[in-house]
């Protein structure tokens, strides 16, 4: 009888993304751990909350120097700025994105 052919594949399944809340703009870096954290790799997107862009950045660099200091692939974070709707509307609408992090009752 054929053994059956058996193989592991790491195999992305697409980005996370998260949104900063107004009342805790660290928020997103707690969900970047789903998503590049325990050897996943997902690429992450966070945006940004417009009531805390500063610190939003900061917590930006700190994490794009984290994954160069890592080997991960550049482009594997990503961190938007909006002071509307626009962006956290074409997140929740792009079925690419697996996986939706938001602390706040709106993004």
């Amino acid at each position: 009888m054929p053994r059956p052919d058996i193989r592991l594949r790491h195999t992305g399944l697409g980005p996370v993304a998260a949104f900063g809340a107004s009342n805790f703009p660290l928020a997103f870096s707690v969900a970047e751990r789903y998503g590049l954290g325990a050897g996943r790799r997902l690429p992450f997107i966070a945006k940004a909350h417009s009531g805390h862009p500063g610190t939003s950045e900061l917590v930006g660099r700190a994490v794009q120097r984290a994954v160069r200091d890592c080997g991960m692939p550049e482009g594997v974070f990503s961190l938007l700025f909006d002071s509307g709707r626009q962006i956290s509307q074409a997140l929740v609408a792009d079925q690419r994105v697996i996986v939706l992090f938001n602390v706040e009752k709106r993004a």
